[in-house]
Formats: C-alpha cells, structure tokens, sequence
C-alpha cells in the first residue's frame, strides 16, 4: 500500500483546490440514466466531490481510480464545513 501513498500524494499536490470546491458543474450532468429510461440513484455529496476529483486527475494524467478515490477520501476530510457544503446543497438539489 506504501507505493500507492507516493502517487496519492503526487496527485494532493498538483490538484488546484479552487477547481473542486468553487466550480462546479450544472446538477444535471450527475443524474445517470439506466437503459436510457430510469434514473439511477441520485448521488450523495462525496460522490459527486470523486467525480470532480477524477476530473481534475484526469487533466494531470492519472487514471488509477484507487489512486483518484484516496485522493478524494483525503481532500473530502481535510475540507472545511463549508466547502463540503457546496456539494451537500447539489447533492439535495440534485435528488
């Protein structure tokens, strides 16, 4: 698990912060379809926070999603209540 730890790190470092908590994207673009008729199950607050984090890692090249969800279970507890707010308040909009 220790080598793992090197790249999360990595990642911690060249993720702008900005990018996660102050822009975000339009509510509809987190709602999935199954079968092209019914709605998933709306998203909770973290997992709309993992995507934005797999899209910022995504622009640095990472694509090792084990990689990208520590990276985001990290930054998800060192946020502050107020920047996990943001994706509370879309996450109850979006459901």
């Amino acid at each position: 698990m220790a080598g793992i730890d090197y790249f999360v790190t990595s990642l911690i470092n060249k993720i702008d912060r900005r990018n996660l908590f102050f822009h975000l994207n339009d509510p509809e673009s987190y709602i999935s379809l199954v079968g092209g008729s019914r709605p998933k199950k709306p998203p909770n607050s973290f997992s709309i926070f993992r995507k934005n984090v797999c899209n910022e890692a995504r622009r640095h090249e990472v694509y090792n999603m084990r990689v990208v969800t520590k990276t985001a279970i990290i930054l998800w507890n060192q946020a502050q209540r107020n920047e996990k707010d943001i994706y509370r308040r879309l996450s109850s909009l979006i459901h």
